[in-house]
């Protein structure tokens, strides 16, 4: 009879616990949506120019698929990698398509930049500088990246960390590869 008892005491514990976890499970942290991302930018001026510009920046690999161009050539950007693309460490770059030289022998290439998990926007569509550093233009020049710097946000929080408190995150998108003389 007293284990009996002791039994019982120990399911109606449970029974009194069950609406407690489940309370605890609805108020775990939800991440940055994309919405809350994309109005955080628009109102804090950040992304290319001051505005969300979905041709060189992307929440997601939807955004990306549907937006962004090989910026060398202009086409549309050959995606096929992007399905098994898995970085295993940030920023982490893929090639979208054919690369160019320009006069000066400078090579660049499209690529998609996939900034992290904890940066907004995440994906930047910019040229490497396949070139970079090399000779050109009769060897009276070197082959340089040229930037123009952004304002993106990161998150700085700990994973779980409910206060989605952006920061200001500065970045140099690469735009072009081009040869600049000496």
């Amino acid at each position: 009879m007293k284990s009996w008892g002791g039994g019982r005491k120990m399911v109606l514990l449970l029974i009194c616990q069950l609406p407690l976890l489940t309370i605890q499970d609805d108020d775990k942290c939800q991440a940055i949506t994309v919405a809350e991302a994309k109005d955080h930018l628009r109102l804090n001026g950040g992304g290319p120019l001051g505005a969300f510009n979905k041709n060189y920046m992307a929440f997601t690999l939807d955004e990306v698929k549907r937006n962004f161009k090989n910026l060398i050539t202009m086409q549309p950007g050959n995606f096929s990698a992007l399905a098994t693309w898995a970085p295993l460490s940030f920023p982490a770059s893929l090639g979208i398509g054919e690369c160019m030289k320009d006069s000066g022998n400078c090579e660049g290439c499209g690529v998609v930049t996939d900034r992290g998990l904890n940066f907004y926007p995440r994906y930047v569509n910019e040229v490497n500088c396949k070139s970079l550093g090399n000779g050109c233009g009769q060897n009276r020049g070197k082959c340089e990246a040229t930037v123009m710097t952004q304002k993106f946000f990161k998150d700085h929080g700990a994973q779980g960390n409910c206060n989605k408190d952006l920061k200001l995150d500065f970045y140099d998108m690469k735009m072009c590869c081009q040869c600049i003389l000496l």
